[in-house]
């Protein structure tokens, strides 16, 4: 009786074992089945590192009529724009300051004006000019003094009347009175005394304090800093002369663009004032380190120019043609897609049969890509319908599942 009874018990038990066993290996299953199926088969495929090959039917190859370009290592010519600025060349600027302490008394030229080289610009009533004039004039006294002295001493001591001692003594003042001369003389010229001038003061007869002062450079008057009357102080700045015959444009690149560009680079200058050819010219130097203002490499363009036509502090479009410091392999940006973040292109392979294959590009410059691994010199790349290439690879991979 009591077998009887359990037998039912034991059926049910085993039962329910059995069901709970079904249930764990349909479970098991399924979660293998959602590690297998997370990433897409095509996806999948592409993670890998197996060479996807594309062969085209001739109806494909018919229709999609696939460009080639074939690789090859050379010398690249790049083509860079940048803003530039016109500045006055060096040299070609003169700033005319006051040498000493005084007062403005004229004024002969006005702004704008066209002036020579030495030309006078400003005259200067000055109380430090007229005391050199007075040391000058000393000295030249003093001089033909000792000068009269020493023949006399050189004299009599010929005949034997007086030592040779005294004769040294004369010399030595002489000598002492040509090099208070010569300091004299060169306080003038510090001040921008012409030798004419300085000649002029051996027949005068008053002192004139009147300094007149010079212009550095033949060019145009570009600014009068002082009006008539005023009363300046030593080395302030009185007025501006510049000389459009050369002037310096300034290029500005990114630091990026400014390792490929050296000096002796051609150059072309477009202003909006230019409706026919652009300026040429060539890449003088480059500043060793960046501009503080933009963060940008300086290029400087040293240009003479006969009209005149650019101007300091006109902004003018620079293109600048260089060419790599060694051979490199390029491919047109046409010639590359994606795949995820990795860029490919297509490699013919024989006839209608394309590879796809990774790059390394470097820098991408004027629409071509500098690549360091990937290509080599002769290889065939598909410059078009690459996206339609793509598409077949992926097709394929999704076939082949």
């Amino acid at each position: 009786m009591i077998i009887n009874k359990l037998i039912p018990g034991l059926l049910i038990l085993g039962m329910m074992a059995g069901t709970a066993s079904i249930s764990c290996k349909r479970k098991d299953r399924k979660s293998a089945d959602q590690i297998t199926t997370d990433v897409p088969p095509s996806v999948a495929a592409t993670q890998g590192t197996a060479t996807i090959i594309v062969k085209l039917t001739p109806q494909e190859a018919k229709e999609l009529t696939i460009p080639v370009q074939t690789i090859s290592a050379q010398l690249k010519q790049y083509k860079l724009a940048a803003p530039g600025t016109v500045n006055p060349a060096p040299n070609h600027i003169g700033i005319i300051s006051a040498p000493v302490d005084g007062r403005i008394l004229n004024l002969p030229v006005q702004e704008g004006e066209k002036v020579r080289k030495g030309q006078v610009v400003l005259e200067l009533e000055s109380l430090t000019f007229g005391t050199l004039v007075a040391d000058y004039l000393q000295a030249l006294a003093e001089v033909d003094l000792q000068t009269n002295q020493l023949q006399r001493m050189e004299k009599l001591v010929e005949k034997k009347i007086n030592p040779e001692a005294e004769l040294e003594k004369v010399r030595a003042d002489h000598i002492r009175a040509q090099a208070s001369q010569n300091a004299a003389y060169a306080k003038l010229k510090t001040v921008g005394v012409s030798d004419i001038e300085i000649d002029a003061l051996r027949s005068t007869d008053r002192i004139n304090p009147r300094l007149k002062i010079h212009s550095p450079i033949s060019g145009v008057i570009d600014s009068h800093k002082v009006e008539l009357g005023q009363a300046v102080a030593g080395n302030e700045t009185l007025a501006t002369v510049i000389s459009l015959d050369q002037v310096l444009v300034k290029a500005y690149l990114s630091p990026e663009d400014g390792t490929l560009v050296n000096p002796g680079d051609s150059i072309s200058i477009h202003h909006r004032l230019l409706n026919e050819e652009p300026l040429r010219a060539v890449v003088s130097t480059i500043n060793p380190g960046l501009d503080e203002t933009n963060r940008s490499v300086v290029i400087n363009i040293l240009m003479s120019q006969k009209t005149g036509l650019l101007k300091p502090g006109d902004n003018v479009r620079v293109e600048i043609t260089t060419t790599s410091p060694i051979e490199i392999i390029t491919v047109t940006m046409d010639a590359v897609t994606y795949d995820g973040n990795d860029p490919v292109v297509f490699i013919r392979v024989a006839d209608n049969t394309f590879e796809m294959r990774k790059l390394s590009i470097k820098e991408i410059v004027n629409g071509f890509a500098v690549v360091t691994n990937g290509l080599k010199a002769g290889d065939q790349v598909a410059t078009g319908q690459v996206f339609s290439l793509k598409a077949l690879s992926r097709f394929k991979l999704i076939s082949e599942e």
